[in-house]
């Protein structure tokens, strides 16, 4: 690591202009650069005042004899979200109250000005008595410069035996905002019941953090209604067509 005074030195009085570089970080230990996409990475030395270096970062270099040394960083890494990103409920979570709780896990973050974006909730839920608290569901967002562009889209099915045909849904609607209580008829059977949420995201100018939540619609902390370990949302990154 070599001190600025010297890089100032080298520049200023030995006329190194010509011996000046842009590259891009390779590795950062053992730091290495490349001059160009194509070219094989070279290792290189950094100033004290480096300190921010990252894989990807754009960066001067000054050639001083046969060593390059990175004096400046003149572009940072944009980092992008996986296109599609799953986010499960950590384990099994008792509703008990008609108070909205955070169902852990199900919590995830939309980049500022990453695009659009699918939002696919996939809820297991039950009673664990014969008692039927019906439960309901909303989001909490942190950030309001997203855009919707297709409402929150909201079906529930109760749980049927393995040898009926039918199923019937018990609750088929459109267009909720996040914020809004959904409510779920459940069944007065000890049996899973899988409800889904579908919508569509545009995203605004600051990261928006969207918190999924439930509780019972009545409260019956001695009858608890439960989210399964196996709900989870699905994320998916959206490319506009035509």
């Amino acid at each position: 690591m070599l001190d600025n005074s010297f890089i100032y030195n080298a520049i200023i009085n030995k006329k190194q202009e010509d011996n000046i570089f842009i590259a891009t970080i390779s590795t950062l230990d053992p730091l290495t650069a490349k001059l160009s996409p194509d070219d094989v990475a070279i290792p290189i030395v950094r100033t004290t005042d480096l300190t921010d270096l990252a894989v990807d970062s754009r960066i001067i270099l000054l050639k001083i004899m046969s060593t390059f040394v990175a004096i400046a960083i003149i572009g940072t890494p944009v980092v992008q979200p996986a296109p599609i990103q799953l986010y499960r409920c950590t384990a099994n979570q008792n509703l008990t109250t008609a108070n909205m709780a955070n169902i852990n896990g199900m919590v995830f973050t939309i980049p500022a000005n990453s695009g659009y974006w699918e939002i696919n909730t996939n809820i297991n839920v039950r009673n664990e008595t014969s008692a039927t608290p019906d439960v309901k569901f909303d989001w909490d967002v942190t950030g309001t410069e997203y855009s919707v562009i297709v409402g929150r889209n909201c079906r529930g099915g109760p749980y049927v035996a393995t040898n009926t045909t039918t199923l019937d849904l018990c609750r088929n609607s459109a267009g909720h905002a996040f914020t809004t209580d959904v409510y779920y008829p459940l069944p007065a059977v000890n049996g899973n019941s899988f409800i889904s949420e579908y919508s569509i995201v545009l995203a605004g100018d600051e990261d928006t953090i969207f918190q999924f939540r439930g509780s019972q619609v009545s409260a019956d902390a001695e009858n608890p209604t439960t989210v399964s370990g196996y709900s989870h949302i699905i994320l998916t990154k959206l490319n506009l067509g035509a």
